[in-house]
């Protein structure tokens, strides 16, 4: 959602770390490293073979639903800029 926004306010692609600074300065994330935090336990998620982490690795995601929602309310507030 951040590269759209990128995209209708003509912003640089660049990389992800760009999008996401982007996205900062545009107050729609708490911070950066929230974000690589977020990336750091997806990249667990992807990568977890043994079992015995499952309940763990599900507790860290619950604990980000609520700062995920926060972000899609804020993209989705700052977006209706354009849409009028």
């Amino acid at each position: 959602m951040y590269r759209s926004l990128d995209a209708v306010e003509l912003a640089q692609g660049g990389t992800i770390i760009d999008v996401i600074n982007r996205a900062d300065k545009r107050e729609l994330i708490d911070t950066p490293q929230m974000i690589r935090a977020m990336k750091e336990l997806r990249d667990d998620i992807a990568h977890e073979y043994v079992s015995d982490r499952l309940q763990l690795l599900n507790e860290h995601v619950f604990d980000f639903v609520p700062t995920i929602l926060s972000y899609i309310d804020r993209a989705n507030h700052y977006a209706k800029q354009y849409i009028n």
